[in-house]
């Protein structure tokens, strides 16, 4: 059973109010149930006093799909082990994480960038770039609409999509495609080494307390 999720950041007024009402109009049409969730993410960003709107957004997107997923669960009698969140992510996406991350300074779980699947989190459209999602919505004849703050180069990641990424593609035209089999390498060295190294923590560790490991 699908369920459609919607959250508002207001951080756009009228236009972050149209895009809601596109998405409601837009489930509405397939005859999917849809929900929307306003979160004033410039707020959550000053408290947290770090100024970073985008991770603050990101955060509150999977509380929300979190909070939903588990709501569900209870009113349909089904398991929480058996919901699924699927994002929309993109190779793109992909491979501008990667070097969000690499710009920040990040460690092999940082540098496998976005993966197919974290826990409940599923993302389906992984291996389909962002022109192609595009293309294939403009030969069904389905409309969609842009977040005008992607061309903003203030954020990060529109300033590795649009001043990085280019670049690089200038040199490898398939860069994408190449950074999506990096991340997959990384990430399942990563996997592997989480599990070894809890393994051997299982190993050594003798007794654990409130204040102590032994």
């Amino acid at each position: 059973r699908l369920y459609v999720l919607h959250v508002n950041h207001q951080l756009r007024g009228e236009q972050a109010d149209a895009d809601e009402e596109f998405v409601f109009d837009l489930a509405a049409s397939y005859g999917i149930p849809c929900e929307a969730v306003r979160v004033d993410v410039a707020a959550l960003a000053r408290q947290a006093h770090n100024g970073n709107v985008e991770n603050e957004g990101r955060q509150a997107r999977y509380q929300a799909a979190n909070d939903l997923a588990n709501r569900l669960s209870e009113e349909w009698g089904t398991p929480r082990s058996a919901a699924r969140i699927l994002t929309a992510h993109t190779a793109d996406d992909r491979a501008e994480t990667f070097f969000m991350n690499a710009i920040r300074g990040t460690g092999p779980a940082g540098l496998s960038s976005i993966p197919r699947r974290r826990n409940r989190i599923v993302r389906p459209l992984l291996d389909r770039t962002h022109e192609e999602l595009c293309d294939l919505l403009r030969m069904r004849g389905i409309v969609w609409r842009e977040d005008e703050t992607n061309n903003d180069t203030r954020y990060l990641r529109a300033f590795v999509r649009h001043e990085v990424m280019p670049i690089v593609e200038r040199r490898n035209p398939r860069v994408t495609g190449s950074l999506a089999a990096t991340c997959d390498i990384l990430s399942d060295e990563d996997a592997y080494m989480t599990q070894v190294a809890a393994r051997a923590y299982r190993d050594l560790l003798r007794r654990k307390g409130d204040a102590m490991v032994a």
